[in-house]
């Protein structure tokens, strides 16, 4: 697979995980993992962790990390273009995925599950 066709290749919201954990200062610090996916072949997917940042009460979630992936991005003769290449292209890709929407869904679930959880304990 070349640039052009990872950035035209369609990939689809398959999964996000929500963690929390209370920190000193009692705030909650949410982070997780979201994979996506294509439904053509061949059957591409690629994976990347997340945290919600606040700064200055204007909160934003954020890639964090290298993604992980099974895609390989190869040059005109067919060579892989090594490691660092191929991880910039996927993580401009990725950047260009409508992504964060789908994790401000899971945390919001995820807060529901956990109200509804304690109110029904």
């Amino acid at each position: 697979m070349n640039e052009n066709q990872l950035m035209s290749y369609p990939l689809q919201h398959i999964i996000s995980t929500v963690e929390s954990r209370h920190t000193e200062a009692s705030q909650i610090f949410y982070y997780g993992f979201t994979e996506w996916a294509t439904s053509q072949t061949p059957a591409l997917s690629t994976g990347w962790d997340w945290e919600l940042i606040e700064n200055n009460g204007i909160t934003t979630v954020k890639r964090v990390g290298l993604p992980r992936s099974n895609i390989m991005i190869v040059d005109v003769s067919g060579m892989d273009i090594g490691f660092d290449i191929n991880e910039t292209l996927l993580e401009k890709k990725i950047d260009t995925l409508f992504w964060e929407p789908f994790i401000y869904a899971q945390i919001n679930t995820s807060l529901t599950k956990s109200s509804l959880s304690q109110t029904f304990s």
